[in-house]
């Protein structure tokens, strides 16, 4: 009886840990963003925007002073067990400028941020002045994931590029954005998805998988 209370209690471990997801938001493409509860910020007018085979398109190559962003506040960052995760896919135009689409995370326990844009044929994190060449003509996947909000990885096409840390800034906090970031840049820009959220740490996961298994063993013996 007392073997038969272990084991449920760690399949109860193993379920926590499976509904331990504090949010998880995805942008898809099918609609203007502030249609799926992200707020539209512009600065000197408004890029051109339409939805073409399954992507968000971001069009200021006519001005390159807008700045047209999708933006959405909330709290993001994780407890422990859990990790901050945000992934996106993006086409960059040639023709455009290497830095107007862009994507920034702030964290919410104090001021930081980590910001990254993109061009045609590279990308680069614009706080660590590091850029990565990309393939250009072609759409690319990025994740980043953070533990903790202060250190972070971040992932071109699934590989780590990157194991970097927030930079303290003084007002930057609780949000995402993704769009046409720069005044003095124009682009075009083509966004497949955006996806972000809280997830259980993979390895707490396995953790209580793999203990649930050798209870079963030791039961079964």
């Amino acid at each position: 009886m007392r073997m038969l209370m272990f084991v449920l209690a760690v399949l109860g471990v193993l379920v926590a840990q499976a509904g331990a997801e504090q949010f998880w938001i995805t942008y898809e493409g099918n609609d203007l963003p502030e249609n799926e509860g992200w707020t539209r910020v512009t600065y000197n007018g408004e890029a051109y925007r339409w939805i073409e085979d399954g992507a968000l398109v971001i069009d200021s190559l006519h001005d390159p002073r807008i700045e047209d962003l999708a933006n959405m506040e909330r709290w993001m960052d994780p407890e422990p067990g859990e990790l901050y995760v945000a992934e996106w896919r993006l086409l960059v135009d040639e023709g455009s400028g290497n830095s107007d689409a862009g994507v920034a995370i702030a964290r919410s326990f104090e001021p930081g941020f980590v910001v990254f844009y993109f061009g045609p044929d590279l990308a680069w994190n614009g706080l660590d002045n590091l850029w990565w060449d990309i393939e250009p003509g072609v759409f690319h996947t990025y994740r980043f994931e953070s533990y903790d909000v202060v250190d972070f990885d971040f992932f071109i096409d699934g590989q780590l590029v990157q194991e970097g840390t927030f930079q303290d800034a003084a007002s930057n906090q609780s949000f995402i954005s993704f769009g046409d970031r720069i005044d003095g840049q124009a682009s075009l820009s083509r966004w497949d998805y955006v996806r972000f959220g809280v997830v259980p740490e993979p390895s707490a996961f396995v953790l209580a998988l793999a203990t649930l298994m050798l209870t079963f063993k030791v039961v079964r013996s």
